[in-house]
């Protein structure tokens, strides 16, 4: 019995034949799998790479892609991104919407409205290129104390940027591409085409589009004859000076 035991120890100490060629194709399998798994991640990883590479191509098309803005410089807009959203906003709701819209030169309106913009809109307009670094500061206080895009600071320029040619979404990707064409605008046209164009295609109510078509519609009178008190009391000049932001009005 004894002499059992030590054999079947023996035997089991023993590397057969078998049993070598059963570990090597154990072996053979676990190195095949790993080459997969490599294979795998490395195919994982170009295509993460390829897919990373065409979302910045993306992005840069379309911060790139901006409007011919030098063309601004003589030809007056016969709409705006604006004007087209309201128009398609209309029409889901069965409604048609007939865009008022009278251009002006800026000679020919009023001082005391151009007064008005430029205090509750943007009264560093002469003096900054298109950004007013103070209220973009306050902006972003604003907005990270409320967790949400509250306040946006923006200027005349700015707000022509994306009045002409964007959405009113405030995604970081619009804003950076509202920083580009406002860049643009800024070294293309001169301060008072940009103060021309802004009163001529902002909103003043619905369907009213530009100093003139406002002045009509509220006053039943040109924009060049439009008074003081007149001015501040345009939509939404009217909420402004409730506010106080208009209580600087002075004839030029």
């Amino acid at each position: 019995m004894i002499g059992f035991k030590k054999f079947h120890a023996f035997f089991k100490t023993q590397t057969f034949p078998a049993q070598i060629f059963f570990s090597i194709e154990s072996r053979k399998s676990e190195d095949e799998k790993f080459k997969f798994d490599m294979i795998e991640f490395m195919t994982l990883k170009f295509a993460l790479k390829i897919l990373i590479a065409l979302i910045l191509a993306a992005v840069v098309l379309y911060l790139l892609a901006l409007p011919d803005i030098s063309s601004l410089a003589k030809n007056n807009p016969k709409t705006t991104s604006l004007i087209d959203r309201r128009i398609q906003q209309a029409q889901a709701k069965g409604k048609i919407l007939k865009p008022q819209m009278a251009w002006r030169k800026l000679s020919q309106i009023s001082p005391n409205l151009i007064e008005a913009v430029l205090l509750a809109e943007d009264d560093t307009f002469y003096r900054h290129e298109g950004f007013d670094w103070d209220q973009i500061l306050i902006a972003v206080k604003i907005n990270w104390r409320k967790k949400r895009f509250a306040y946006g600071g923006s200027t005349i320029t700015q707000q022509l940027a994306r009045t002409l040619y964007l959405s009113p979404s405030k995604n970081i990707l619009r804003k950076l591409k509202e920083a580009l064409i406002t860049f643009w605008m800024e070294k293309t046209l001169t301060k008072r085409r940009i103060l021309e164009l802004y009163l001529n295609v902002i909103e003043w109510g619905d369907g009213i589009y530009g100093a003139e078509a406002a002045a009509q519609y509220y006053y039943h009178k040109s924009c060049a004859d439009l008074t003081s008190e007149e001015s501040v009391n345009l939509p939404p000049y009217s909420q402004a000076r409730a506010n106080g932001a208009l209580s600087k009005i002075r004839p030029f």
